[in-house]
């Protein structure tokens, strides 16, 4: 059974991989060729291939690599999140409003009694 996990996150990975460059070719308005991809990431285009082909997953170094160079989140990469980043300033921000409308029940509260 862990074996079948194993696959279909190799070929997650990959399908992500394929799916980001093929954005990365819509920002740069041409094609990002997948030889092109693996020398701006610093890996060898077989090396990509056998990732995008779900053939293979990346180790850590290579998905830092990755990452940076797509400037998407790990949790992306790993199939996790659907979030290519996660936005931490908008969070913060949701977190802070929640912080303050707690803070005023509270007062609201203490005020009532």
């Amino acid at each position: 059974m862990e074996q079948v996990n194993n696959e279909l996150n190799t070929k997650e990975i990959g399908k992500r991989l394929v799916d980001l460059r093929t954005k990365k070719s819509e920002e740069m308005g041409r094609t990002l060729t997948k030889g092109e991809a693996s020398k701006k990431i610093g890996l060898g285009v077989n090396t990509l291939g056998l990732y995008e082909h779900g053939e293979k997953i990346p180790d850590i170094k290579q998905l830092i690599k990755i990452r940076n160079y797509y400037k998407v989140s790990f949790d992306y990469l790993l199939g996790v999140s659907d979030e290519l980043s996660p936005d931490l300033k908008a969070q913060a921000e949701k977190n802070k409003k929640a912080i303050n409308d707690i803070k005023k029940i509270l007062i609201d509260l203490q005020k009532q009694k």
